[in-house]
């Protein structure tokens, strides 16, 4: 009895944690959906916690690895994380908010069945840009491999809208 009490509060913990990352923004939609190129795995995904943002919001990503095993991803990416904001332009897409710190690029590893959190915060407003995100439309992409060196893949959110 008490074994299945106790995978009754893992389930409900796990349940609000799922809740919690899913959570409403307000005047936003709930989550988006991810996306990746053709003959990517789908068992890699990037959602947002929003398909609609103002120019001073924290956009926060998940990424969920669905595969067996463990994947690495540099970290020299948005911010300084392991994610890309993009911002479409025409028909390409344009980095956002490069790291600019001067130290090593780290692999980072995300284990087998795990989801990790990712905040990108918008820029404060220097002498070269702006404060907050520019209104547009835009995606994020995470890029990742099996093993150091190895083959890279590209999964992308749902694209979202600033302004």
């Amino acid at each position: 009895m008490r074994g299945h009490m106790a995978r009754g509060a893992a389930g409900a913990v796990l349940l609000g944690l799922l809740v919690w990352l899913s959570g409403c923004r307000g005047g936003g939609a709930v989550g988006g959906t991810g996306s990746v190129v053709p003959g990517a795995s789908d068992q890699v995904t990037v959602t947002t916690d929003s398909l609609r943002y103002r120019p001073g919001d924290t956009i926060t990503v998940t990424i969920t690895n669905g595969l067996a095993s463990g994947i690495l991803a540099a970290d020299h990416q948005s911010n300084c994380t392991t994610v890309t904001l993009e911002r479409q332009d025409g028909t390409t897409w344009q980095p956002q908010n490069p790291c600019r710190l001067m130290i090593a690029t780290r692999l980072v590893a995300f284990g087998a069945g795990s989801m990790t959190a990712v905040r990108l915060q918008p820029q404060t407003g220097a002498d070269t840009a702006p404060a907050g995100w520019a209104a547009g439309t835009y995606r994020v992409a995470f890029s990742y491999a099996h093993s150091a060196g190895g083959t890279s893949t590209t999964s992308y959110s749902a694209s979202v809208t600033i302004g």
